[in-house]
């Protein structure tokens, strides 16, 4: 009895878990547009900041951080800007890049962008900041 109580659970939290994943593929695959729109953002960010990291490897590491957040901020004030071309993106969405960009979220996606660029702001003056108190 207790045995086949134990592997009714066990069916049971099994079929719970599958659930769970089917869900998460599930929603992955309607919102694959958002997330490979983020990962590219994050790896465009990343390699800004590499790319200052060399440039700026023989100065302190505060100019470091304001020049890579400096460099994030060009990049988001200018994506900012882009992500309201509603011409662009009905002509963009003719040819078919609507699978790997969200086209159709585009106020959710200026207004992550407008936080980033408050994030980098803090971040740049910050840094500025501690290097001049130095």
């Amino acid at each position: 009895m207790c045995s086949s109580s134990r592997t009714r659970k066990n069916l049971t939290l099994r079929k719970k878990k599958m659930r769970r994943l089917d869900r998460w593929i599930n929603y992955a695959g309607n919102h694959r547009s958002c997330f490979s729109f983020g990962i590219i953002l994050i790896v465009i960010h990343l390699v800004l900041v590499a790319e200052r990291v060399y440039r700026y490897r023989h100065s302190s590491a505060w100019i470091v951080i304001a020049r890579s957040s400096g460099q994030c901020l060009h990049f988001n004030c200018a994506l900012v800007l882009l992500l309201t071309l509603r011409r662009s993106f009905t002509w963009l969405r003719s040819k078919g890049m609507d699978w790997l960009l969200p086209l159709d979220r585009t106020i959710y996606f200026h207004k992550m962008i407008g936080w980033l660029i408050c994030v980098f702001s803090v971040v740049h003056t910050l840094a500025h900041i501690i290097n001049y108190g130095e």
